[in-house]
């Protein structure tokens, strides 16, 4: 009787044990999968984080190159994941890596599905190493670890294939009725695939949305005059053009790449079905039209006049005091007038006339007017749509680049990563020094 109590106890102590085993083995186990969801969520803090902040180097900070920009992303979210314990032990035992790659769409595990070398990076992979999570329970059955295996997660990101809106700004003192448009550049880098976006600008208000460009991708051009010099301009009675409209159909015909160089032809089918092209001085029906349906591109090089510019950038949060400076008072914004107002009388007399875009340049610098930076990177594409360098037309242009105004976002561009340094397989060797 004795001898059965007994072994009844002991065989209770050995399921009892046997059930606390159980129990801490399981919870070294939830503790193993718990890191495994940890190492998860950092590979995606990573990305995000090198993502964002190469982003971030280009359009705030303003980096010189591509290089710098991916570098200056790993510190930072090195700094970032070093913050928490987990992180820290990763880093000092150089247990995560980030591989960056140029071209194109890629999966979650960074195979490529799609895309063309830019020498840009458009996707990041955080990779880490097997990793060893140390057991409590589990070595009293004799294993003193898990391993866990290697793991990656792949984000893509474009950052030079934006699409950037442009909205219409204003006409602050233009008799003409300039036609824009965008352009792409083809496989040759010659301009291609032009598009209208604002036809004429009295269809049009502050704020209304013209189109979208890529960015370092595409461009804007103006025809000065288009809408009344093509197509079927009544200009006795509305002064609407029934030939002229956004569908209208635009080729731009050149000898490029031939000859980079070549100043494009614009052909125009108008809705009309009428065939035209701006450097046709034998038109009947529209005197000057080479003179006055003149192309100007953001491409200087592609100008008729020599590569004269028609186009600026001003920073919207400086638009006020450039329309102020550059126009007299009986045109000026509500932005301009609130800073004529805030001048002194002197600063006033000084101001309140019309000036040329050198002028401004010159009152700018001298009055510490820095129009070439926006907090918000929103910039003023201002226009000029004639000038007389040759001296063969009739028109002549006062320089006051007020003629026609677009509202964009800037997208900084810096340089392109060495060929020499991607692979085959798209992979970028960084040259990032600790």
């Amino acid at each position: 009787m004795k001898k059965a109590i007994i072994n009844q106890m002991f065989l209770g102590f050995i399921l009892l044990s046997g059930i606390v085993t159980f129990i801490a083995t399981v919870n070294d186990e939830r503790q193993t999968r718990n890191k495994v969801y940890e190492l998860q969520d950092l590979i995606n803090e990573a990305n995000k984080s090198l993502a964002q902040t190469y982003r971030r180097s280009i359009n705030e900070v303003q980096v010189p190159n591509a290089m710098d920009a991916i570098c200056a992303a790993e510190a930072l979210t090195n700094t970032l994941i070093a913050s928490s314990s987990l992180g820290a032990e990763l880093i000092s035992a150089n247990q995560i890596q980030y591989t960056w790659r140029d071209s194109g769409t890629y999966d979650v595990n960074g195979n490529l599905t799609s895309g063309s070398l830019d020498q840009f990076p458009d996707n990041v992979t955080t990779t880490i190493s097997s990793h060893q999570q140390s057991t409590f329970w589990y070595k009293l059955l004799g294993r003193d670890s898990f391993t866990i295996p290697s793991m990656s997660r792949a984000l893509d990101f474009t950052n030079f294939d934006f699409d950037v809106t442009v909205y219409f700004r204003d006409v602050i003192n233009a008799g003409f009725f300039n036609l824009v448009g965008t352009y792409d550049f083809d496989d040759d880098g010659c301009p291609s695939n032009p598009k209208i976006i604002l036809d004429n600008k009295n269809n049009f208000a502050k704020g209304d949305i013209l189109g979208e460009i890529k960015a370092s991708e595409s461009g804007i051009f103006f025809i000065s005059d288009g809408y009344r010099r093509f197509g079927n301009y009544n200009s006795s009675g509305s002064g609407s053009n029934s030939g002229i409209s956004l569908d209208t159909q635009l080729e731009f015909e050149h000898d490029c790449p031939t000859d980079p160089n070549t100043k494009p032809v614009v052909k125009v089918t108008t809705d009309t079905g009428q065939v035209e092209r701006n450097t046709d001085g034998t038109n009947p029906q529209y005197n000057y039209l080479p003179q006055r349906a003149n192309i100007y591109f953001q491409e200087e090089k592609y100008n008729y006049d020599d590569s004269y510019d028609h186009m600026n950038e001003i920073a919207e949060s400086q638009y006020g005091k450039f329309i102020a400076y550059i126009e007299d008072t009986g045109h000026y914004t509500t932005e301009a007038q609130a800073y004529y107002d805030s001048l002194s009388t002197a600063e006033q007399g000084v101001v309140g006339s019309a000036h040329t875009f050198e002028d401004w340049v010159e009152y700018a610098n001298d009055n510490g007017i820095d129009y070439s930076k926006d907090p918000k990177d929103d910039f003023v594409y201002v226009s000029e749509d004639l000038s007389t360098i040759n001296g063969d037309e009739p028109w002549n242009s006062d320089r006051d680049f007020t003629d026609m105004s677009l509202n964009l976002k800037k997208i900084y561009v810096p340089e392109p990563i060495d060929i020499s340094l991607i692979s085959a397989d798209s992979v970028i060797t960084t040259t990032c020094t600790p």
